[in-house]
C-alpha cells in the first residue's frame, strides 16, 4: 500500500512538474489583445497631477501602453477618474467623492506627494486647476488606448455605469477592470463578461496555495491577467511608515519608524510577518517614551499583543514591550509565504505561458524595474512614465520572451 502510495506521489510531481513548465499541453493558451509592458499608475503621478487628462496625455507622449486609473462616483451618478473616496489628500477638502455632484468637485492640489514614493512630490506644472476628469472625457480623449480601472468601492451603480461606458464606446477589448475585493470583481465578471478583468486578491492567493502543492497546472484561470505587488515594494519601511503612521503624533512616528511587522500584522494585512526585535532599529528602541504617552489607536495596538495596560503596566518603556513581543507569535499565519512565491520566476513564467500577462506595481526607481522584469514580468506600472521609458530603452532584453 505505502509502495502504490509512493508511486502515486512521485507521478503526480512529475506530471505537476512537466505541465508547470510546459502548461499549453495540457490547457489552452489565453491571450491578451494587447501588449503593455509600460502602464502609467494613475497616468503618472509622479510628472503630472494624478488621474487628470494631462497626466494621461503626459504619459502616452513618452510611450505608455496602458493607462492605469481608478474610479469612483458622485452625487449626480457621474463615474470620475479618482484612487481615494475621500477628497482631502489630493484636493484639500472633507468629504466623500459621493457626497458632491460632479460640478461641485473641487480642483486637485498643486502639490501632492507620489504615494508609492513618500517623501517626493508631485508640483503642476500649469497654473491652470486641475479639475477631476469622468470616464467619459478619458474615453473620449483616448479612444484606442488601452485603460485599466480599478473599481475602488462595492457600488452596483458604479460597476453597473463603467460597463455601459465601456460598452458605449465600444472598449470591451482594450479595456480591464475589476477590484482587489472579491465581491466587487463578482459584481464586474457578472456585469459583462467580454470586459477583461485582473484577478482579486483572494483569487491570486488561491492561485499561489495551488502552485505550492503543485495543483496550478491543473487549475483553470478565469482571469485574463494578473497585477501583483513587488515585494520590494511591499517590504519598504519607508513607504510602510508614510501610508501608516502620519496620522500619529510626530515622536511617536520617529519613535516606530521601523517597527513594520507589527504594524502590517495588527493591520490583519496580507504579508504578516513574525515579530523579531532584530529587525527594528535598535537605537530607535532605546528612547525611553512611556506607553502612556503613546497616541490611543497606538495603545490598542499594544494592548493586542501583551494584554490590557493597567496603570503599573503603562510605566513600562517601549524597550521592554518590545521585548515582550519577541516572543510572542502571530495569532495566525499562513501555510506558504505569500512573499516568497510572489518572487518565484518560475510562477510568474507558468502564468505568462498561459497567456496571462504579469503587471507588477508600483516600480518608481530603475532597482525596482529591473527585479520585475528579472522576474519575468510582463509589464510594470510606474508613477514615472519616463524613467521607464528611458529604462526600457537601455534594457531592449525586457519584458523577456517567452
Amino acid at each position: 500500500m505505502l509502495g502504490f502510495i509512493a508511486t502515486l506521489f512521485v507521478a503526480y510531481s512529475f506530471t505537476s512538474y512537466i505541465l508547470l513548465r510546459r502548461p499549453i499541453i495540457f490547457l489552452r493558451r489565453k491571450r491578451l489583445p494587447f501588449e503593455a509592458s509600460h502602464i502609467s499608475h494613475r497616468g503618472g503621478s509622479g510628472e503630472q497631477i494624478e488621474n487628470t487628462l494631462e497626466a494621461f496625455s503626459s504619459s502616452l507622449l513618452v510611450g505608455t501602453n496602458m493607462l492605469e486609473t481608478d474610479c469612483h462616483i458622485t452625487k449626480d451618478n457621474q463615474v470620475v477618474v479618482f484612487h481615494d473616496d475621500t477628497l482631502d489628500r489630493s484636493t484639500g477638502v472633507s468629504g466623500l467623492v459621493k457626497e458632491f455632484s460632479y460640478e461641485e468637485l473641487p480642483t486637485y492640489l498643486k502639490v501632492i506627494e507620489v504615494q508609492f514614493t513618500p517623501g517626493s512630490f508631485c508640483i503642476a506644472e500649469s497654473p491652470s486647476s486641475y479639475k477631476i476628469p469622468r470616464l467619459e472625457d478619458l474615453f473620449n480623449k483616448f479612444p484606442n488606448t488601452p485603460i485599466n480601472i480599478d473599481i475602488k468601492v462595492n457600488d452596483n451603480l458604479l460597476i453597473n455605469e463603467v460597463a455601459r461606458l465601456t460598452e458605449t464606446y465600444n472598449r470591451e477589448h482594450i479595456t480591464v477592470w475589476g477590484s482587489m475585493n472579491s465581491k466587487v470583481s463578482k459584481k464586474c465578471e457578472l456585469r459583462n463578461k467580454n470586459i477583461l478583468t485582473f484577478a482579486p486578491i483572494s483569487y491570486v492567493i488561491w492561485i499561489m496555495a495551488c502552485y505550492v502543492v503543485g495543483l496550478l497546472p491543473f487549475v483553470p484561470i478565469k482571469y485574463d491577467c494578473f497585477e501583483l505587488p513587488l515585494v520590494s515594494v511591499i517590504r519598504s519601511n519607508e513607504f510602510a511608515r508614510r501610508r501608516h503612521w502620519d496620522r500619529f503624533l510626530p515622536h511617536t512616528a520617529l519613535l516606530l519608524s521601523d517597527l513594520v511587522s507589527l504594524e502590517r500584522h495588527a493591520s490583519n494585512q496580507i504579508d504578516t510577518l513574525k515579530m523579531n526585535i532584530c529587525d527594528f532599529e535598535r537605537n530607535l528602541l532605546q528612547r525611553q517614551y512611556s506607553v502612556k504617552n503613546l497616541p490611543s489607536e497606538l495603545q490598542s495596538m499594544f494592548m493586542d499583543y501583551v494584554g490590557k495596560i493597567s496603570k503599573n503596566r503603562s510605566e513600562k518603556t517601549l524597550t521592554k514591550l518590545m521585548k515582550t513581543l519577541e516572543n510572542q507569535k502571530p495569532e495566525k499565519e499562513f501555510p506558504f509565504d505569500p512573499k516568497r512565491v510572489l518572487s518565484s520566476p518560475l510562477f510568474i513564467e507558468h502564468l505568462r505561458k498561459r497567456g496571462l500577462p504579469v503587471f507588477f506595481w508600483v516600480c518608481n526607481n530603475e532597482e525596482d524595474m529591473q527585479k520585475a522584469f528579472e522576474l519575468g514580468a510582463s509589464g510594470v506600472m510606474t508613477d514615472y512614465p519616463r524613467k521607464l521609458t528611458e529604462f526600457l530603452k537601455k534594457h531592449p532584453e525586457y519584458p523577456k520572451v517567452l
